[in-house]
């Protein structure tokens, strides 16, 4: 036994790989990423949070966390090879080019003219002094800027004016260190002292001079590594020759370290405290090891600019990512194991098994004493034996550095291995349920449990013992089952909250509850040691970035890992359990492997934890995850008015650097705009959230969106501020809002002078108003007036008519004819007649009270005058009343006494020239409707119209009936005026040319 382990030993170090082959996290930008060059010279961070990349050949690259915008020669640079960027503290942004000085005011770069010649100068360095003086570094010597003034910096000797100055350093305007191909030189008090006439080691050309907090100065130098001044001698650090012979285009510094960009080295970081050095090279993810500049964002992380390999962003080593590149025999990872001795075993694709000693990775295969198996599951028992489960091919046993397959479960499909508290294994398998294996004296007892011995499926996923020393299995489809005391006692699926049945991976986490993970339904939490059980449901809604899950594991901080296919998230719980964010982590945040495989997750005792992915296998380091305690930079990228920019249509610009310098006033009918917005978090710029709200409009904060664009439409006239807020990835919100004012002025109508006009129009309106109705009153009361006149002169003209309408005579040859018949002895006869007579009063009388009477009362009134007049005039004529079947007698009214007078005149003057004895006078009388018009006829065969007023001639008799038919005439003409018909129509009658009779037509309305 102790030749086999010292065989391992040997074959260990015999096929250790160098582990040196890990990935920092980068995040790696260049050409195809949208930079302008791949040769990045300079960089710096605005006060919007992005990024300005001076590159040679490219002009400005302008990043924003998302995509670049590239500024050259077209959109005003002198140059596009770019040297240097700074500040000063106006805002301004000061370019140094191959070919002159510029500055960006927000708005546009404006160059700066150095000299009077013209003559294209190269500014190879920048420095801003407290004072605001702007310092260039040239190739033809030195130069200051303020107050809009260049001045040229000389000495009484010249030596300045031609030197070809590579960088500077200024402490105060008479103490400037130069750097220059020939050395170190430093300007003080117009003296120029040339510190390399008195090292033999600062005669190499300076390319960097930076001075850290303690007041030491650090040169960088070509060629020559980089030297220290503490303000008495000058000295080198790197004892070992870290920096031998290297280049240093950069010097950064941090809280305790020195971050130096070198020419092949890549970056150099050098610990104050420690003394130690350590190289971050292409090795070790840089995209190239010629560094050119050094920047440290707002968030703390660093970025390099490269010569050739773009920019890199460092974000630190969360993850450390191992590939067959780093000796892994697969990228594959499917099980991973941290032994009790140690060694992290590795569960690979196809080729066995991989083992990480401290001197590197030893793969196990066919050549190696193994087999070429893909590895699925690994557990270490109580003896420290290691457990080998594949896919297929059987279960293995790997002890004293020799791999024992066990035969009887030699074609098993294993998912998990799980030792139990009694130190049993038990093994999932896909379609042989679940085994158990004890171990006795060397020697394996196998028992399993399929459908027959009460589980719910033969196709096991997933095991879990939860504190109490149960078993908890996952299966493919019928959910998960809960085997205690070798007896399947719990399933849980569906139908008791489970998202879903096809179970991957189970976990426990500190307050009691079981995670299960499904495929294609998230995350379900049950808490299994209380009775009361309400699911807690985590899924793509709730902030996963998958509902595909893979694995499940907790860290130290008992926050839930979820591992899909889209990479990692990490949930994290509130003291009530409840969700309060959830983070991802990916490929841009280090994660290379992004797709984890099924249950391959080991969490180390330091809290690191280890994941197989389908791209390697990836350390998590906690230690070095921190959180992003910087709310995203604000500002307004651009603002449109109906859809149309108004920064690109304004005459004065409103926005510099994405904040407000004036205030927009918008006519009334521009009221649709839109705020496009960004907050810059470089570190995840895809995990910034905002609210926002337009004051004078919402009354709240909207919910938070990663939503970068707001529209605003049909807004009323008024002031308003919109406000905007942004969190980022840890949930870190603005503390103030950024806000931008602006006003849509009122329409002309709702201004003060259309107002007073308008005032003024009302008050002329209502004057006239007034006297227009005063006036209209006045017409009123006039045709009122007129009214009442007219109905006085009618109601005299009625009771005219009523007076008229009965002739004096016809009453007196009545009361005789009647006196007559009493003297001769016919009082029958008289009593009869006296009665109609009588009748006929009442009739006239009681009509007299009536402005209108029916049709059947005015019938029996002249029934009575015609009988009356009959006997009055000795029957000397007959008379006929004729009533149309289709008119209601008893619905018609008409005025009373209408047709009298034209009856009383056929019977004066029509039949007074007829023989009494010969009685053939007739009047017939007629009612008839025509198209609603009641038709009134009255017609005799008297003397006719001519000869009768003949007679009235030779008689002179009085003209009463006459005048009872002129105030009939007129009652007619008033319905005339009512409606557009002729009332009243007298038509003489003749028979072969001589006059036969009258006939008389009256046509009333028919309400």
């Amino acid at each position: 036994m102790k030749v086999l382990r010292i065989i391992s030993c040997i074959l260990l170090l015999l096929n250790a790989n160098c582990v040196d082959a890990q990935q920092y996290n980068f995040r790696n930008y260049n050409v195809e990423d949208g930079l302008g060059q791949s040769q990045v010279y300079a960089m710096y961070q605005d006060v919007t949070g992005k990024i300005w990349m001076g590159t040679r050949g490219g002009g400005i690259s302008i990043f924003d966390g998302f995509s670049f915008e590239t500024k050259s020669t077209y959109d005003g640079l002198p140059s596009n090879y770019i040297n240097a960027i700074e500040e000063d503290h106006d805002g301004k942004i000061w370019i140094a080019t191959n070919n002159g000085l510029c500055n960006y005011d927000g708005f546009a770069f404006t160059k700066v003219q150095l000299n009077d010649e013209g003559i294209s100068i190269v500014v190879r360095d920048l420095f801003v002094t407290e004072d605001n003086h702007i310092y260039c570094a040239t190739n033809e010597g030195l130069y200051e800027i303020f107050d809009g003034k260049v001045v040229q910096r000389e000495l009484p000797s010249g030596d300045l004016k031609n030197m070809d100055v590579l960088s500077l350093y200024v402490e105060s305007h008479k103490q400037i260190w130069i750097g220059t191909e020939q050395g170190l030189l430093k300007l003080s008090n117009e003296n120029l002292i040339n510190y390399g006439d008195e090292s033999v080691y600062m005669k190499n050309a300076i390319t960097v001079i930076k001075k850290d907090e303690e007041g030491q100065f650090w040169f960088g130098t070509y060629g020559d590594g980089m030297y220290t001044y503490n303000g008495d001698r000058f000295f080198r650090i790197d004892y070992h020759h870290e920096l031998y012979r290297q280049t240093v285009f950069d010097i950064y510094f941090t809280e305790n370290e020195v971050w130096v960009a070198t020419l092949k080295g890549g970056i150099v970081q050098y610990n104050k405290g420690t003394k130690v050095f350590r190289s971050i090279t292409e090795q070790e993810g840089l995209s190239n090891n010629h560094v050119r500049c050094i920047m440290k964002d707002m968030n703390g992380n660093h970025w390099f600019g490269t010569s050739g390999g773009g920019v890199c962003h460092f974000l630190g080593k969360q993850f450390t990512n191992y590939d067959k590149d780093s000796g892994l025999a697969g990228n594959y990872i499917y099980s991973v194991l941290r032994d009790s001795k140690n060694r992290l075993w590795i569960g690979n694709s196809q080729l066995g098994v991989s083992v990480l000693t401290q001197t590197g990775f030893v793969n196990y295969d066919a050549s190696n004493e193994f087999k070429n198996i893909k590895v699925k599951a690994l557990a270490e028992d109580a003896l420290g034996n290691i457990w080998l489960g594949s896919d297929g091919q059987g279960v293995y046993v790997y002890n004293e550095g020799k791999f024992e397959a066990i035969e009887e479960l030699s074609r098993a499909y294993v998912k998990q291995i799980k030792i139990d508290p009694n130190g049993d294994v038990w093994i999932a398998t896909a379609g042989s349920g679940l085994i158990r294996v004890e171990i006795r004296d060397g020697n394996y007892l196998i028992e399993k449990y399929t459908t027959e011995e009460g589980i719910i499926s033969n196709r096991i996923t997933t095991l879990h013992f939860d504190t109490k020393g149960r078993l908890w299995y996952g299966t493919e489809s019928n959910g998960v089952g809960c085997f205690a005391s070798f007896k399947n006692r719990l399933q849980l699926t569906t139908s008791n909250g489970l998202p879903s049945n096809q179970i991957r991976s189970i976990a426990e986490s500190e307050d009691g509850r079981l995670w299960i993970g499904t495929a294609g339904a998230g995350v379900c939490g049950f808490h299994i040691y209380e009775e009361e059980n309400q699911p807690i449901i985590i899924n793509e809604q709730r902030g996963l970035r998958s509902d595909n899950v893979y694995l499940l594991a907790f860290d130290q901080e008992n926050k839930l890992i979820v591992g899909t296919e889209k990479g990692l998230d990490f949930v994290l719980f509130n003291e009530m359990g409840a969700v309060t964010q959830i983070k991802h982590y990916g490929k841009l945040d280090g994660f290379t492997g992004v797709e984890t495989c099924q249950n391959a997750v080991w969490r180390e005792l330091n809290g690191s934890m280890w994941f197989g992915t389908i791209n390697g296998l990836s350390h998590y380091n906690p230690s070095e995850i921190s959180n992003n305690e910087r709310a995203p930079v604000l500002s307004l990228s651009d603002i449109k008015i109906f859809y149309e920019s108004h920064l690109e249509k304004s005459a004065i610009p409103i926005l510099n650097f994405g904040k407000q310098v004036s205030t927009i006033v918008l006519p009334y009918h521009q009221n649709h705009i839109t705020f496009d917005f960004l907050g810059v978090n470089m570190p995840r710029p895809e995990g910034v959230l905002y609210r926002w709200k337009l004051v004078g409009f919402d009354d709240e904060y909207s919910p938070a969106s990663n939503d970068q664009s707001i529209l605003y439409s049909n807004l009323n006239s008024g002031e308003y501020t919109f406000m905007l807020i942004a969190s980022n990835e840890d949930g870190v919100w603005s503390e103030q809002p950024l806000e931008f004012k602006f006003e849509i002025s009122a329409p002309f109508w709702r201004k003060p002078w259309f107002l007073g006009a308008m005032i003024i129009l009302a008050l002329l309106l209502l004057y006239f108003s007034y006297k227009f109705s005063v006036k209209r009153i006045q017409s009123k009361a006039e045709q009122k007036q007129e009214k009442i006149q007219f109905e006085k002169d009618f109601l005299e003209l009625e009771q005219k008519a009523m007076r008229l309408q009965m002739n004096p005579h016809f009453i007196f040859n009545a009361l005789n004819s009647i006196q007559s018949l009493i003297g001769t002895g016919k009082e029958t006869e008289a009593r009869y007649y006296l009665a109609k007579f009588s009748r006929l009063m009442r009739q006239i009388l009681d009509n007299s009270r009536k402005s209108e009477i029916t049709l059947e009362e005015e019938i029996n009134t002249l029934e009575n005058y015609l009988l009356v007049e009959q006997f009055c005039n000795g029957d000397r004529f007959n008379y006929e009343i004729k009533v149309s079947d289709t008119l209601e007698k008893d619905f018609i009214n008409i005025p009373p006494m209408l047709l009298q007078p034209f009856v009383e005149n056929s019977i004066k003057h029509g039949m007074k020239g007829i023989s009494d004895e010969k009685k053939d006078g007739v009047i017939t009388i007629l009612f008839e409707e025509n198209n609603g018009i009641l038709e009134c006829i009255i017609e005799d065969n008297g003397i006719g119209r001519e000869k009768a007023a003949e007679l009235r001639k030779v008689s002179k008799e009085t003209y009463h009936t006459s005048t009872g038919l002129s105030v009939t005439t007129e009652r007619l003409n008033r319905i005339d005026a009512e409606y557009d018909i002729v009332p009243l129509e007298i038509i003489d009658l003749y028979t072969k040319g001589v006059a036969s009779g009258t006939k008389v037509i009256i046509r009333i309305p028919i309400d």
